[in-house]
């Protein structure tokens, strides 16, 4: 996972992982991607945050950037309550509590977690 970084648009963020990492926006379809990306994340932020993931809305749904449809299930997050209907997705920590969130805007600023080999 990538140390923090300025704020980006959705489409600005995969461009940062990929040209600084040569790596993705983080692909969190299974519970230990997950808890890795929780552990990490937890270690340098203790207050709400909310960052990119690899996760977007297609024709067949929510999918992640490797081609992986999204369970809700097999990550072990709920969606937020309050849902957009914007085709980007973050995940958004709130002390101990984690959820998945539609975003307004794909334009709008939030930090990315990397995905990348050898971290």
């Amino acid at each position: 996972m990538s140390r923090e970084t300025d704020r980006l648009s959705q489409s600005e963020a995969k461009q940062h992982c990929k040209n600084a990492y040569n790596g993705t926006l983080a692909i969190l379809s299974n519970s230990q991607r997950f808890a890795d990306m929780r552990n990490c994340v937890m270690k340098r932020n203790k207050v709400k945050m909310t960052f990119w993931i690899g996760l977007s809305k297609r024709n067949t749904g929510f999918v992640w950037d490797d081609g992986t449809l999204f369970a809700e299930e097999t990550a072990g997050l709920q969606w937020n309550k309050k849902q957009g209907e914007s085709m980007c997705v973050t995940v958004n920590k709130f002390l101990k509590k984690w959820t998945f969130r539609r975003q307004e805007a794909c334009s709008d600023h939030y930090r990315p977690i990397c995905e990348y080999a050898n971290c």
